[in-house]
């Protein structure tokens, strides 16, 4: 897939086909030439290239199959995140993915949080300035602490969590949690690999009817919270992450509705593609 993304960036026309030089590609992408060679013959065995011509001098002209059928053979039923970025980009592809898939996940529980209440919520740049203190129609920023961000009990919530961005990209907790961590020791970690800082914060609620550390009152009964903890005075809940990402996001609603129905088709009447 790395390279069936590079080889569409460099057709800047949308030809469906692009001519490029086989050094000056693995040089962007951060591959060895003959394992820029290996995916071209891994892309034509799954049919993500319909042709690859070897033009001399280390020339290459591919011919690519469109975005459809390629998520239709590579099984792939929803786009789910979708970032702009640039053909060097791409040799981080699989960190640049657990980053857009935390922005993505966390606009749709902004979303719905919104549609629910009904009213304006705080814009998430607000929860990530430590400049900021009152934020929303409703609910405040009460402090920012190193790498959270403690709001009012009647603050509305959104963002998402490092398990359910793995849960989304079917990945394991540790491996998200090692893609979006900002430790310059982790071994293989972004930072080693010359990527910029995660900007996050983890959000910590204002609760009011915890009765002892680690137990929560809710609809009248009492159960054991670890997120639960007291200080400065008071009780608090661990909540969501909050993200800032330097991508560009695109919406692709027009991209979206006709895959949609492809699948359903698909579904609907079984063939070969």
């Amino acid at each position: 897939m790395q390279l069936w993304f590079a080889v569409r960036a460099v057709d800047t026309l949308g030809r469906g086909c692009a001519e490029f030089d086989l050094r000056q590609m693995a040089a962007s992408l951060g591959r060895g030439v003959s394992t820029v060679q290996r995916y071209l013959r891994d892309g034509l065995k799954l049919r993500l290239f319909r042709s690859v011509n070897g033009l001399g001098a280390g020339q290459y002209r591919v011919y690519y199959a469109g975005l459809h059928n390629v998520c239709r053979r590579m099984q792939i039923s929803n786009f789910g995140a979708v970032v702009e970025v640039t053909v060097g980009d791409l040799r981080h592809m699989r960190f640049i993915a657990a980053e857009a898939q935390a922005q993505h996940l966390q606009k749709c529980s902004r979303f719905k949080a919104q549609q629910k209440h009904k009213r304006g919520l705080a814009k998430p740049g607000a929860l990530l300035s430590p400049s900021h203190y009152s934020v929303g129609v409703r609910g405040k920023v009460l402090h920012h602490g190193r790498s959270a961000t403690y709001v009012s009990e009647d603050f509305i919530p959104f963002g998402t969590k490092q398990s359910t961005i793995a849960k989304s990209l079917g990945r394991s907790d540790r491996t998200i949690r090692r893609r979006l961590s900002n430790d310059a020791d982790a071994k293989h970690g972004r930072i080693q690999k010359g990527l910029p800082k995660v900007v996050k914060r983890q959000l910590i609620q204002a609760v009011q009817d915890a009765v002892s550390d680690r137990v929560f009152v809710q609809a009248g009964g009492m159960f054991e919270d670890s997120r639960v903890f007291f200080s400065k005075g008071r009780y608090w809940k661990r909540l969501t992450n909050i993200y800032a990402s330097p991508y560009r996001t695109l919406c692709m609603k027009a991209s979206r509705h006709f895959l949609n129905k492809k699948v359903a088709k698909d579904l609907e009447q079984p063939q070969m593609i």
